[in-house]
């Protein structure tokens, strides 16, 4: 019980709190610091302008206990919208010790906005500003979640027990049961007993043995198998119809998996082309060789490698290939490096082809004794923002812009 307890102890509202207070413990000391540099200015301390200075929202220092606290000693009394005086902490904290006893003994839940409701003239955020309210509400949460828990720990442990008793009572009958006779006996539908851990995990346990031992008893004979199949095999023959271990797994009203238990009867099927399946670690170990010897076709042969085309190469569905997750991720990766690799190449290529153009475009120039600059390159060879992508050719113009300068000072002085 004290194992699962521990276990779900770390509730979402228990790990919100502790995160609550980690950010606390940062936005303390930079509160101060700014009340520090508004009093030093001469202004006001409010949450408002502490907010501002911090540039957070006023409710992110409100709803924090410890800074709200530090807020409110250095500021001045607040006012309510209406014009009323704000109540005191200590009148509000007596207000609220007397309210939580009253929705506990009325089995309501406790929380901030029943307690407002109860108080009548106050809203459940006003309530939250209130460090030592914030306290004592979050204080009563967690020992009630405990309490909650405990209480679920003490039905659990009486409701393994009774599941127990009810094993024991029909194992001793000499029968395999089912779950619903299971539940039948103790009184509670499956969906509420799998909320249980523990008992779910002894129902799994039992039940599986169960159906395990009936499964076996329900099995005929090898001999008598291999004559149903015989029969099946005649059947499916005589009609034209493809020959698989489901159908004849069907037709002698059993099951695919456990006539495939049978060694007879596979070496039956096998000579109806039947090939039993190998094991995963060979079967994936033959479709990575598969995939590595498309990938290496593509690449011999120039061709782009994309999973598509290397499902076609290996002559298997790619829905089948993605099953395995080794075969998966090397197309993935074969297919990704390819694309990178080609637009690599063209990006390089028209790189190439743009810079023959612009050395061309600056011969035009030169000859025409134009001024050069990108803008006149870009005109020539009909490509926007030609240096903005291509970096070859962004320090050829540079290059030839620089040279221009130095023959224009060279001629003026």
């Amino acid at each position: 019980m004290r194992a699962f307890v521990d276990q779900h102890l770390v509730s979402r509202y228990l790990h919100a709190l502790k995160e609550r207070e980690q950010r606390e413990e940062v936005l303390i000391p930079r509160a101060e610091e700014a009340m520090n540099q508004l009093e030093a200015a001469g202004t006001s301390v409010t949450f408002q302008s502490v907010g501002k200075l911090l540039e957070v929202v006023p409710h992110t220092l409100k709803v924090s206990p410890r800074v709200n606290t530090l807020i409110a000693q250095r500021k001045s009394p607040l006012q309510t919208r209406s014009g009323q005086a704000r109540r005191s902490e200590e009148e509000v904290v007596s207000a609220v010790q007397r309210i939580i006893p009253l929705l506990t003994e009325r089995t309501k839940r406790v929380n901030y906005t029943a307690i407002a409701r109860e108080m009548g003239d106050i809203s459940d955020q006003t309530l939250r500003t209130y460090p030592k309210v914030r306290i004592l509400v979050d204080e009563h949460l967690q020992s009630y979640q405990r309490y909650q828990l405990q209480q679920f720990a003490l039905r659990e442990e009486q409701l393994l027990r009774q599941v127990e008793a009810s094993i024991t009572a029909l194992e001793a009958r000499g029968k395999p049961f089912t779950q619903n006779d299971l539940c039948e006996m103790v009184g509670k539908s499956r969906s509420t007993l799998r909320w249980y851990p523990r008992v779910n995990t002894l129902l799994q346990q039992k039940l599986t043995r169960h159906h395990v031992y009936q499964r076996r008893r329900a099995q005929p004979t090898e001999e008598e198998l291999m004559q149903r199949v015989k029969v099946a095999l005649m059947d499916l023959s005589d009609h034209g119809e493809h020959i698989t271990p489901g159908k004849i797994a069907q037709k002698v009203k059993i099951s695919q998996e456990v006539l495939l238990q049978y060694p007879q009867v596979v070496m039956l099927l096998g000579q109806y082309g039947y090939q039993k399946r190998k094991p995963r670690s060979e079967r994936v170990e033959e479709l990575l060789n598969l995939v590595k010897d498309a990938i290496t076709t593509c690449k011999v042969s120039g061709q782009p490698i994309t999973k598509r085309r290397l499902s076609g190469m290996v002559g298997v569905a790619r829905a089948t290939l993605f099953r395995y997750p080794e075969v998966r991720d090397l197309m993935t990766q074969a297919a990704n490096e390819d694309k990178q690799h080609r637009q690599e190449h063209h990006f390089q290529t028209r790189e190439e082809e743009l810079t023959q153009q612009a050395i061309a475009a600056l011969q035009q120039l030169r000859d025409n004794n134009r001024r050069i600059s990108k803008r006149a390159i870009e005109k020539v060879v009909h490509v926007a923002n030609i240096c903005s992508y291509y970096p070859q050719v962004k320090a050829l113009i540079e290059s030839a812009i620089q040279a221009q300068h130095t023959t224009k000072e060279i001629a003026a002085g």
